[in-house]
């Protein structure tokens, strides 16, 4: 094997590589985040329902009928937050990347 067959055949494994680290879905911080955010929406859920009795006869929403839309409103929270921030370090990887490698 010559050293243009070589540099040939590196070239083309390393865009191989490139392409390839193109499909990483998500970066393990944004796994974290989700779940710190998942985490604070149990607690205001939980602050929320706190002053609530399940335990007494009838429905808790008969006496606060907005509570099933306080709790909705803080799960699409959570999500929303969640997909913002899976977003925002998808888009920044790539650009930390191209720093680093010394391509713009």
């Amino acid at each position: 094997m010559n050293e243009k067959d070589a540099h040939a055949e590196l070239s083309s494994i390393r865009d191989l590589m490139e392409r390839s680290s193109k499909f990483i879905s998500l970066s393990g911080l944004s796994g974290v985040l989700a779940g710190v955010y998942a985490l604070a929406g149990a607690g205001c859920a939980y602050l929320l329902l706190k002053n609530h009795s399940w335990f007494n006869l009838g429905s808790p929403y008969e006496k606060e009928p907005d509570i099933l839309m306080q709790l909705f409103l803080i799960a699409l929270s959570v999500l929303i937050l969640s997909i913002v921030t899976s977003y925002w370090l998808l888009c920044a990887k790539p650009k930390a990347g191209r720093k680093m490698s010394g391509t713009q």
